[in-house]
């Protein structure tokens, strides 16, 4: 049945359909009474609204300004440009009634790629999630209807994209030696936090948030308990959970050293924070590195070393899974199992296609060239041993 429909003069038979505030759906005809189509559809959803509670409900600017303050720092500076957009669109409109189409239109005229238009479609059901889950999304969610931008592209544009240089986000081979020294001699104070993000692989936030008491001094095993957003606020790990890494030899005695030396440092923090930050004579709200801070001084080593890397303090963890890869591509010759349980536990990636991802094309390399020569070895009685010149010799001669 049509969702309103003329049964006689002035008079309408509509579906109505409504969601509680547990999100439960129900559905109701009604017979209204309305001079025009157009006013029957009016009082519909005067109805509609009613019945769902509607009065309770947010706008979408209210909705925004308390998922903001609920969110992490981090989280609203990726999704606030996704944001400003839709409410310069529909600040005022309660969020069941912003009309699927409208959403619609807004993601297709976006002047940006189809990621980032998936971008968007998942940050506006986001914020409708969370509506619902605080009870002030009465009527339904449009942002189930969306979908997300496809934009056909041609062959020519496909190897366009791909002849491109891709950006590099890996040290690799002579290059990690190479940043190291120049770490060392250049920022001295940075180089302890970035040898050991290097060994441990972890993100920037975890390793300057790492605390004396999670290193197992007797095994080298480092807890992962938390992170430090950009603020300085420390808060869980991505993921929510515990993870367990750890230290080689080397790099225990290494830590064994820097701890030595925070303690005749007399820095603040030092007793407790494996990398307090050096005293600045300016009032801190905490004992901590910023990893902007970091950020900015791993960049001028970069620079100062004509390291051309698309990121600074991430590179490390890129580089990482980088050589972990590279030591399972050597040791199976091929590429083709997912990156072990134990690089993929330590890092703290749930999908093996995230790890690929970090992983640089370099080890793909090592990975053909051990594949070839396995495959050599195995067919090299069927070749029998053959060669070009060989089989031009016994060509048929050409007539003349």
């Amino acid at each position: 049945m049509k969702s309103i429909k003329k049964t006689g003069p002035g008079k309408y038979k509509a579906r109505i359909t409504w969601r509680d505030g547990a999100g439960k759906r129900h559905d109701t005809d009604r017979v209204i009474e309305a001079a025009t189509l157009g006013a029957a559809k009016d009082e519909r959803r005067r109805i509609q609204l009613e019945l769902s509670g509607a009065g309770d409900e947010w706008t979408v600017a209210e909705a925004i300004t308390a998922w903001r303050v609920a969110m992490r720092p981090t989280s609203w500076r990726t999704r606030r440009a996704h944001l400003a957009r839709f409410t310069e669109r529909f600040a005022d409109k309660r969020l069941s009634t912003v009309p699927t189409p409208d959403i619609q239109r807004l993601i297709a005229g976006l002047p940006t790629s189809d990621l980032t238009a998936s971008h968007h479609v998942d940050t506006y059901r986001s914020l409708y999630k969370f509506a619902r889950a605080q009870g002030r999304l009465r009527g339904n969610d449009p942002t189930q209807g969306l979908v997300r931008r496809e934009t056909a592209a041609t062959d020519a544009e496909w190897l366009e994209a791909l002849e491109a240089p891709a950006p590099r986000k890996a040290l690799i081979g002579d290059e990690l030696a190479t940043f190291f020294q120049g770490l060392l001699e250049q920022e001295p104070d940075v180089y302890p936090i970035m040898r050991c993000q290097f060994v441990l692989g972890c993100r920037i936030g975890e390793v300057v948030a790492l605390k004396w008491s999670d290193i197992d001094w007797a095994t080298g095993v480092v807890t992962i308990r938390r992170a430090q957003n950009s603020l300085g606020v420390l808060g869980p790990p991505k993921g929510k959970k515990l993870r367990s890494t750890a230290l080689g030899p080397e790099a225990l005695a290494f830590m064994r050293g820097h701890r030595a030396a925070m303690d005749r440092s007399g820095r603040r923090g030092a007793d407790e924070w494996c990398f307090p930050r050096p005293e600045t004579g300016r009032d801190r709200p905490h004992d901590r590195w910023p990893y902007s801070t970091v950020a900015k001084r791993v960049r001028r080593v970069l620079d100062a070393l004509g390291l051309d890397l698309d990121t600074c303090t991430h590179a490390l963890r890129h580089s990482h899974v980088t050589e972990a890869r590279r030591m399972e591509a050597e040791r199976m010759a091929t590429l083709t199992a997912p990156a072990s349980k134990e690089l993929r536990d330590g890092i703290g990636h749930a999908d093996p296609k995230t790890t690929e991802v970090y992983t640089d094309e370099s080890v793909r390399r090592v990975a053909a060239q051990g594949y070839a020569a396995q495959l050599e070895q195995r067919v090299g009685n069927a070749l029998g041993g053959a060669d070009v010149v060989s089989i031009t010799a016994r060509e048929k001669p050409v007539r003349r």
